[in-house]
């Protein structure tokens, strides 16, 4: 019996721990008007989380989620509609304002807890359409016209009704009524009688201001979520909307506390002191008139660092990342560049002068000079195959006259010399194995013609004045 007695004690407080919270299964609201979702967490586990989801289908939408470190975050359409009755993590009740029947449905509170994990129940949310009767407006009366007259409308807010009494003299007076919903917005709003008879001369017009009556419509404002230990000349402003004027403005706090430093002024509540942790929470205002009292809330967290300096350090991170990265971009194209440009020169630089008559060669190839005396195996260029066809004696290509003897007095002839400068020509060393080469020219013997060309038997022309290598 202890043992069994123990297991049914272990069984009770296991079924308490998982408990649902503490719901109203059917809830009845009201077009227009605001709703209460009572959700009450009774567990002896550590709460990490409440939210309120409504259901589509068989997918959820989050509505809101309390959380107690991160605050609390209403999403989407719900915004400026929702909000927590309280702060407390046990009471997750919310306040649904501005009714419309899409808000009809199923809804879920939700509880997260440490170490038993997830808990909810649901409840059901009725619309109903509230009953609104039209009221007259205006009336408009044309009495005793023969033939009867004719009354019409215009300001468009609602419809008009008529009726008409004839006399035993054949007059007739007509009633006409314009009738409309009572609404704020019809305040201010104007509306026309036109009346039209044969007897007159124009037709009559009579306008009329609306003037509804109405209890306030009330909103608190003035927090702005970034409101952070020290920050200072900061107030919550009660906005009400009524007719008549609202003749009354109060401020409580939903706790009850009333910390040191907070000024209560008609519809404005001062902060006159820096902010601190003690102004945490949820303050309300209630505004009344002659036809009811109407109150909205607003709950205030303190943060310790203003969130505004998250955004500017992350903003001024992302410009310093790239920067660097544009920065560093740059300067590896700025290398690229001069890495070629180097590298371009170095392929191009010629080691000499074009119109030199030394070769300076690379120091590696400072050997024995093989540019003034050119081998036969080098300048023989031509396969077995051209060379019978081309069936010239050797030094057949060089003018007789010029392998005569240069000692004769020919050559030293004015006349000669003269027809070689004209020509650009000089005379060519003859060595015995039939090997030519080609004495340096100075460059003042040069000029822009086609003689500074020769050509070759392969049709491949060549620049006298350039070194090829």
């Amino acid at each position: 019996q202890k043992y069994n007695l123990t297991y049914q004690l272990t069984i009770a407080l296991f079924l308490g721990a998982l408990a649902g919270p503490i719901v109203d299964p059917h809830v009845t609201a009201v077009w227009g008007k605001k709703v209460a979702l009572k959700c009450i967490i009774d567990v002896n586990e550590t709460i990490t989380q409440v939210s309120w989801e409504k259901i589509h289908g068989k997918s959820s939408q989050t509505i809101a989620v309390h959380h107690p470190e991160y605050g609390i975050s209403v999403q989407g359409e719900y915004q400026g509609r929702v909000s927590f009755k309280n702060y407390s993590l046990t009471d997750a009740t919310i306040i649904l304002k501005n009714v419309s029947f899409s808000d009809a449905g199923e809804y879920i509170c939700k509880a997260v807890t440490f170490p038993l994990g997830n808990t909810q129940s649901s409840t059901t949310v009725t619309v109903l359409g509230k009953s609104i009767s039209s009221t007259i407006a205006a009336t408009c009366i044309a009495a005793t016209g023969k033939p009867a007259a004719e009354i019409d409308w215009e300001g468009g807010l609602g419809e008009m009704e008529s009726s008409s009494t004839v006399f035993p003299n054949e007059t007739v007076t007509v009633v006409s009524q314009y009738m409309i919903v009572p609404t704020r917005f019809a305040r201010g709003r104007l509306i026309t009688c036109i009346v039209r008879h044969p007897a007159l001369e124009k037709e009559m017009r009579f306008p009329h201001v609306l003037d509804i009556q109405y209890a306030p419509e009330v909103s608190v404002t003035g927090y702005d979520g970034n409101w952070f230990i020290g920050r200072e000349n900061v107030q919550l402003r009660c906005n009400a909307d009524a007719n008549p004027l609202p003749m009354e403005f109060m401020w409580t706090r939903l706790d009850g506390q009333w910390p040191e430093g907070l000024l209560s002024v008609n519809n404005t509540l001062q902060f006159s002191s820096p902010l601190t942790y003690n102004y945490t929470g949820t303050y309300i205002c209630k505004v009344t008139n002659s036809l009811g009292q109407r109150s909205d809330q607003k709950t205030i967290y303190i943060l310790d660092f203003p969130t505004s300096t998250l955004p500017a350090m992350q903003e001024d991170t992302w410009g310093t990342v790239i920067g660097s990265a544009v920065g560093g971009a740059l300067f590896l194209i700025l290398v690229s560049v001069l890495v070629g440009i180097i590298c371009y020169r170095r392929r191009r630089t010629f080691r000499g002068d074009y119109f030199a008559k030394n070769y300076i060669p690379p120091s590696d190839m400072q050997k024995e000079s093989q540019i003034d005396v050119l081998q036969s195996d080098d300048v023989d260029s031509y396969p077995d195959s051209l060379k019978k066809e081309i069936k010239h004696p050797m030094n057949s290509l060089i003018s007789k006259d010029y392998l005569e003897d240069p000692e004769k007095p020919e050559w030293n002839n004015i006349d000669n010399i003269n027809r070689y400068q004209e020509r650009y020509e000089r005379p060519m060393d003859y060595y015995e194995g039939g090997t030519l080469g080609m004495k340096y020219m100075g460059g003042e013997c040069y000029d822009d013609n086609e003689e500074d060309f020769v050509s070759h038997i392969d049709g491949s022309v060549i620049s006298r004045r350039e070194w090829y290598v």
